[in-house]
């Protein structure tokens, strides 16, 4: 009867887990939301618990953290704004004469290919991206509000968020983990602890690699006088996060706006061949531990289920997934004494 209780109670946990984490990571008006303050408490708690252990209260320890975290983004933003600003508007304005370039491009090598293979198959190509590109701008014209709404909400929501989940976390954790049955509470506390640290270490790395090759991208691009060196540098940290596709979204920017310019190919070649082989085995293949087919389709995965936060998600919760089962899998298979 006893062992019976034990099962429900802990079915129970994973349901009542199941549950919070639907209402956080599946509702669409919280999605993202829930996600930046997930980084945000993950990035910002090593700071606090090292103050806290300082004997400062974790309320002021918090505080802390959040007004000088906000001094150095404003710094950073302060210094960066008005070269990201200029680039960005003359890139804005350069946008209509770099998307009539591209298709013409594109149907001069249509009818290169036509010519040379003697076919006469419309591919259709330069259509695609004049049409694409169309339905694009009045995608964006048309939910113009919703994105400003959608950032003006998250900018609002995800401090005051990650201050009370800073704050009363470790309350909320508890309370929750009374839900779990004693002979099962060790090993529940064990998984979770090793999750939570997998977690934060994996996205900690992940940041500095985004930094890291947004950096070198930059001084590749400066040294070969690129214009848009910035914003493309940017791009390139960013989409640099994406498993397997990022490195490839990041260059073709730099592509359609610069051309195939070799210069600044060989830039890209070099940034990516570094993180390759140095930033990423040492900041972040390690935690990771996966297999590559396994890598792939949780990238598919995610992208199939919630677009482009999911792909961005995918990896961090299949090394948590990992752990987990491995966990259940050392309780339940555990060999038992003679």
């Amino acid at each position: 009867m006893t062992n019976n209780n034990s099962r429900s109670q802990l079915v129970f946990f994973f349901v009542v887990i199941s549950f919070l984490f639907a209402v956080f990571f599946i509702t669409p008006s919280l999605q993202f939301i829930s996600l930046m303050t997930v980084l945000n408490v993950i990035l910002l708690s090593p700071l606090v618990k090292i103050l806290h252990k300082r004997n400062v209260s974790r309320t002021l320890a918090i505080a802390i953290v959040f007004v000088f975290s906000g001094f150095f983004v404003v710094l950073a933003l302060n210094g960066l704004t008005s070269i990201v600003l200029t680039q960005w508007t003359s890139l804005a304005q350069a946008i209509p004469a770099f998307s009539d370039q591209l298709i013409i491009k594109i149907q001069n090598i249509e009818t290169l290919i036509k010519h040379k293979f003697n076919i006469e198959f419309d591919f259709g190509l330069s259509t695609f991206v004049s049409q694409a590109g169309l339905k694009s701008t009045t995608w964006l014209l048309s939910n113009a509000t919703t994105i400003l709404s959608s950032i003006a909400s998250t900018a609002f929501l995800v401090p005051i968020f990650s201050f009370f989940i800073l704050k009363d976390g470790q309350k909320y954790g508890r309370e929750l983990l009374k839900l779990v049955p004693q002979n099962h509470y060790s090993e529940v506390v064990t998984t979770l602890k090793k999750t939570s640290l997998s977690l934060g270490k994996f996205i900690r790395a992940k940041a500095i690699e985004a930094f890291l090759v947004s950096l070198l991208t930059y001084i590749g691009l400066l040294i070969c006088g690129s214009d848009y060196a910035i914003v493309l540098a940017l791009i390139a940290g960013v989409t640099n996060i994406l498993p397997y596709i990022g490195p490839i979204l990041g260059v073709i920017p730099a592509l359609i706006l610069l051309g195939f310019n070799w210069p600044v190919v060989l830039v890209y070649l070099i940034v990516n061949a570094i993180d390759i082989t140095l930033i990423f085995p040492i900041m972040v293949g390690k935690l990771v531990n996966l297999s590559p087919l396994t890598l792939l389709v949780a990238v598919a995965v995610g992208q199939e289920l919630y677009g482009l936060v999911g792909m961005l998600v995918s990896v961090p919760v299949a090394a948590s997934i990992k752990i987990i089962y491995q966990e259940i899998v050392s309780v339940l298979y555990a060999e038992t004494p003679h």
